[in-house]
């Protein structure tokens, strides 16, 4: 699922009293029941891992463009065409806040003055980002809150089995 590290050929502008820790991508999670999947990032050259809640949708289209030649063509060629005819290319993916139940990050791109850096949360961008190949990088704090979103979720997803008549919506039509 990765690509060669472009960190040597670019600048990440983080703020110096944060640890960057790099990133690869190992994998997807499939959901359990009324959960999503999660694509599953660990620590290059070590033994953390960061869960990334993403939609079905996101986690079907980083399945089928990581499967080789025979895989159909990722969603995502038209949007890498585009920017390449631009000039511009998506080099970093940060996991740099997480707020209530969503991950944001933030996107380092090169070959445009006008942009630099682009905030967006993580399950809208996680299958670009893979396809583009970047290198994705999180902070300690980041890593610790996604562990515990996950966890949080997970009990969630527990709480539903075991007790489904207390989230049945009232309103008839909505069941």
């Amino acid at each position: 699922m990765r690509k060669e590290s472009v960190r040597s050929s670019i600048s990440i502008r983080k703020p110096s009293k944060e640890k960057w820790i790099e990133l690869e991508p190992v994998g997807i999670c499939p959901p359990a029941d009324f959960s999503r999947p999660m694509v599953l990032f660990r620590e290059v050259g070590g033994e953390r891992v960061l869960p990334v809640w993403v939609s079905h949708l996101e986690a079907g289209i980083s399945l089928i463009q990581h499967q080789g030649e025979s895989a159909s063509p990722s969603p995502h060629e038209f949007t890498r065409q585009l920017l390449e005819q631009l000039n511009v290319e998506i080099t970093t993916c940060s996991f740099d806040e997480v707020v209530g139940h969503h991950q944001f990050v933030s996107l380092g791109l090169k070959g445009t003055r006008k942009i630099k850096n682009m905030k967006a949360r993580a399950d809208h961008v996680v299958s670009l980002c893979l396809h583009a190949g970047c290198t994705f990088f999180t902070t300690p704090k980041v890593l610790k809150l996604s562990q515990t979103l996950e966890q949080q979720m997970s009990e969630a997803v527990h709480s539903v089995k075991l007790m489904p008549q207390d989230f049945k919506n009232p309103h008839p039509y909505l069941n």
